[in-house]
């Protein structure tokens, strides 16, 4: 994980939800998330998307 990337569990805890939450998210298509040695892992600039949107 890089600097510019995030867990689900450090986004959960990053917007204040349950990581089930953002796992959610992600099999719906709302938050975007790619694989990085087999883990799923978040850009920083799509949790700043979604803030943006009002949608935690």
């Amino acid at each position: 994980m890089t600097a510019n990337t995030y867990s689900i569990r450090a986004a959960a805890w990053i917007l204040g939800v349950d990581p089930d939450r953002i796992a959610r998210a992600i099999r719906l298509g709302t938050l975007r998330a790619t694989r990085r040695n087999g883990q799923l892992v978040i850009p920083a600039v799509a949790l700043v998307r979604l803030l943006d949107r009002g949608a935690a």
